[in-house]
């Protein structure tokens, strides 16, 4: 039979009240106590419950991860596991554990976010910038719960917020494909509301002025980052008055459509047209010829969330905004000459 925390007072002759506040570090315990305590644990090879750790420290040591949770949304954002990994990697290293929470209910529903604050299910949220962050940052603030968002959405954000340095994606992206000899350049996005589209697009538009060039056209937005509307692109490409000999794509899922588009329609990708977009995971290695990216740590950009939730724990009048530079140069077929 397991060991009780019965057992570990008895053992240690202290009062249970006194193993509580061991394993909460309290200051008023001395430490030849918490030394008899701590060996009584390890004799007894006593593990406290999650519940049991929580009430002895006043938490819930369970972080809330809010983010769209709908049907295929996996395949419209697959880089959302890789940054879920980070945090939980985080979250394992402090004894955390993760939940994930559907922020389109609860942007609707101010009464469960009460309710999970009312019932301390959680102590902080990391959420993602997507289109119901804004009421869901109103509402954490209101209720004066710890948060982090993953993106910032816009220049004027007072919360804490990470993320990756997209305008600098941007530049490092159409750089490469000026140095391959690529000079006809467009840039084709998602939305042009949507952040990540917007701060690659100002990178391109930096790095071309940098070299005293300007796109071949204005740049071309998809509605969202599928396939068939990448392929829907191009045709609208075709019908320029010029067309690009290179095309910054904000995703690699867009890249994929209009490649094979422009394949079928008889373009060589790389030799006529040069392609790169960001992210190497999960289709820029097996796209045909395979596409050369920009690739982005995501892994890091959830743990970095998950640091600065954790210090915001510490210190609750803490505020961290940051953006990350870890990016690689994956260079393939796709934009070789």
């Amino acid at each position: 039979m397991a060991a009780t925390i019965h057992d570990v007072a008895r053992l240690a002759q202290v009062a249970i009240s006194t193993v509580s506040k061991v394993m909460s570090d309290s200051p008023r315990i001395s430490a030849e106590t918490k030394l008899r305590v701590r060996n009584a644990m390890l004799t007894l090879d006593y593990h406290p419950s999650r519940n049991a750790r929580g009430l002895a420290k006043n938490t819930t040591e369970t972080l809330g991860i809010l983010m769209p949770l709908e049907r295929d949304c996996a395949f419209r954002n697959p880089y959302v596991f890789e940054i879920l990994c980070g945090i939980e990697s985080l979250c394992s290293q402090h004894s955390y554990s993760v939940t994930l929470l559907n922020a389109m209910q609860l942007a609707n529903n101010r009464s469960a976010i009460k309710r999970l604050i009312a019932e301390r299910q959680v102590d902080g949220f990391i959420l993602h910038a997507t289109q119901d962050a804004p009421l869901l940052i109103k509402l954490l603030s209101e209720q004066q719960l710890p948060f982090v968002v993953i993106g910032q959405l816009t220049p004027h954000d007072k919360h804490s917020w990470v993320d990756m340095d997209n305008r600098h994606a941007g530049q490092a992206a159409t750089r490469h494909l000026l140095e391959q000899g690529y000079r006809q350049l467009q840039f084709v996005g998602t939305q042009p509301q949507d952040t990540i589209t917007r701060k690659r697009a100002q990178g391109f538009a930096h790095s071309l002025s940098e070299q005293g060039l300007k796109p071949v056209a204005s740049d071309l937005y998809a509605g969202d980052n599928s396939s068939a509307n990448g392929q829907a692109i191009w045709q609208q490409i075709v019908r320029q008055p010029q067309r690009p000999d290179g095309i910054v794509v904000a995703t690699s899922q867009l890249a994929a459509g209009l490649m094979a588009e422009a394949q079928a329609s008889g373009i060589r990708i790389g030799p006529e047209l040069g392609v790169i977009s960001f992210d190497n995971y999960p289709l820029a290695e097996h796209t045909s010829p395979a596409l050369s990216v920009i690739d982005l740590d995501l892994f890091e950009l959830g743990a970095q969330a998950s640091r600065a939730l954790f210090e915001q724990l510490d210190n609750p009048q803490h505020r961290i905004q940051s953006q990350l530079l870890n990016l690689v140069l994956r260079p393939r077929a796709s934009s070789q000459r």
